[in-house]
């Protein structure tokens, strides 16, 4: 783990870990760091988009190279990345993963869209025992055939949710004390948050099919990614309290779905989809902080705010989007890499640009094996 003089170092580089306390050490070879990261893809990136990004860093090509000085600077044992081009993973990510020491498994999301998740992992430490990429369409389907659906209900469902998001799975061994932990590597839909619905929905086929992954609520697994939810929504008390309160399902059910001569929302079509039974799911960053970070994403992406108005104003889009939930059963949670202050963000603007890669931050915990865990 990097150290030293923060001062000397770029702004990007410039965050500190927080402990969950003074005498949380964990066992050294217990200990594994997992990095998160939504790293923009070129496909969506309009033109006209991100203005204030100088000429020659708005391309993933031209960002790649801070890319890794983040990943080289904090080198972590896991990263799960979010929209991966298919072209740089295969052509200028993975290659470089590959001579840092890292293997990598890649996943295309569906219906065309030139994006994907990502995970990588260090070879010295982890051995991968098994992976698979789940598209939510398809889990969608299979809870539909689970509720006996009539074929009507079944069609208009699997239609209103049709997306081409996805959870990319991997079960990873530690060489060394054969201890297992599955990962869920993930990014759910945004749309400006017309359907926050759906988003729901895949937050609860995530974690659901990461706790079937993983052997059931008692195994060692973490859901990271960029959810698209701010702690105030639906999507982030579902994966928090494992259900949602009376005011959650009354918002869902201003939702309704279209069924012959009926209308119902997605809540009461498919309710074992938004509930999970992981009594242990905890987020990293409020287990150690006490709270989410204040952001992970600071954009203008539309210029709306560009020229500002004001030197060094706040942005409105500036949000927390992005997380780690991992099972407190089986995990320990032994620190969190703060966020960055937004004071050496300001004289740029907004993300990306010249110093900072993408629109979101990366987000970095520490975990140590519960001694309970095999």
């Amino acid at each position: 783990m990097s150290h030293g003089n923060r001062d000397g170092l770029p702004p990007n580089l410039r965050r500190e870990w927080l402990s969950a306390s003074a005498d949380c050490h964990g066992d050294d070879s217990n200990i594994f760091t997992l990095m998160n990261y939504n790293i923009l893809a070129d496909c969506h990136i309009k033109d006209g988009w991100y203005p204030y990004c100088p000429q020659g860093f708005l391309k993933m090509s031209d960002r790649h190279r801070a890319l890794m000085l983040e990943i080289k600077h904090h080198d972590p044992h896991i990263v799960c990345l979010q929209e991966v081009g298919p072209d740089y993973f295969a052509h200028q990510l993975n290659p470089e993963m590959h001579s840092l020491g890292y293997h990598g498994t890649y996943m295309k999301k569906v219906r065309g869209v030139m994006e994907g998740e990502a995970t990588f992992y260090k070879k010295n430490r982890f051995e991968m025992l098994e992976e698979k990429g789940v598209v939510f369409n398809e889990l969608a389907a299979k809870a539909c055939e689970k509720a006996k659906l009539s074929d009507e209900a079944q069609e208009s469902v699997l239609s209103y949710v049709n997306q081409d998001h996805l959870v990319l799975l991997t079960k990873l061994q530690d060489i060394k004390t054969k201890k297992r932990v599955s990962i869920g590597n993930t990014h759910l839909l945004f749309g400006d948050y017309k359907n926050i619905d759906v988003i729901t929905l895949q937050a609860g086929l995530a974690i659901n099919a990461l706790g079937e992954f993983a052997g059931g609520p008692e195994h060692a697994h973490i859901l990271c990614g960029d959810f698209n939810q701010e702690p105030n929504m639906t999507g982030y008390q579902l994966m928090h309290d494992g259900k949602l309160d009376a005011n959650g399902e009354q918002f869902i059910r201003q939702y309704p779905i279209k069924i012959g001569s009926e209308s119902k929302s997605l809540l009461d079509i498919l309710p074992l989809c938004f509930k999970h039974n992981l009594p242990g799911l905890k987020s990293a960053y409020k287990t150690v902080a006490g709270h989410e970070v204040p952001f992970t994403n600071y954009d203008d992406y539309d210029g709306s705010e560009w020229p500002p108005k004001i030197p060094n104003m706040d942005l409105y889009c500036e949000v927390t989007l992005d997380y780690q939930w991992f099972n407190s059963s089986a995990l320990s949670c032994l620190g969190i890499l703060q966020m960055i202050n937004k004071e050496l963000i300001k004289p740029l603007h907004a993300c990306p640009n010249e110093l900072f890669p993408s629109d979101h931050f990366p987000i970095l915990a520490r975990y140590d094996f519960n001694n309970n865990e095999r």
